[in-house]
């Protein structure tokens, strides 16, 4: 089998799949915004490297989180809801890693290590129960 595949194997980690989303997800239609959301995902989906609360999730759902902060810092709420149906992950494990990479961010806000991010609106998800 790894013959077959000439030894070409690839994990799927967080980054790769964030790729992916970001290839088939719809992105600001200005180029620049999408870069700047790109960039921004990607930022973010690294700083959760850092969180132990979020390396016990599976890789597609820290990216699709990534992505979803990204689009939502940066005031794109019209792409939120169809970047959740892309991503394919459960709006409420997708809305639980958004409070967990916000909460980390507010933290560090206290702490007076970083501005204060733009608000946007809850709920940011179609969960049920906001609790």
């Amino acid at each position: 089998m790894l013959f077959a595949l000439d030894f070409q194997l690839a994990v799927p980690t967080p980054l790769r799949l964030l790729h992916y989303l970001l290839q088939l997800a719809a992105l600001p239609a200005d180029p620049g915004q999408a870069l700047s959301t790109r960039r921004l995902s990607e930022a973010l989906l690294e700083l959760s490297l850092l969180d132990p609360a979020l390396s016990a999730a599976r890789p597609s759902a820290v990216a699709s989180a990534a992505l979803y902060l990204a689009l939502g810092l940066q005031q794109h709420l019209e792409l939120l809801q169809p970047l959740v149906e892309l991503s394919g992950t459960d709006p409420d494990e997708l809305g639980n890693l958004v409070k967990v990479r916000r909460g980390a961010g507010e933290a560090r806000r206290r702490q007076g290590r970083c501005s204060p991010p733009p608000a946007f609106p809850a709920p940011l998800l179609p969960i049920a129960d906001q609790s």
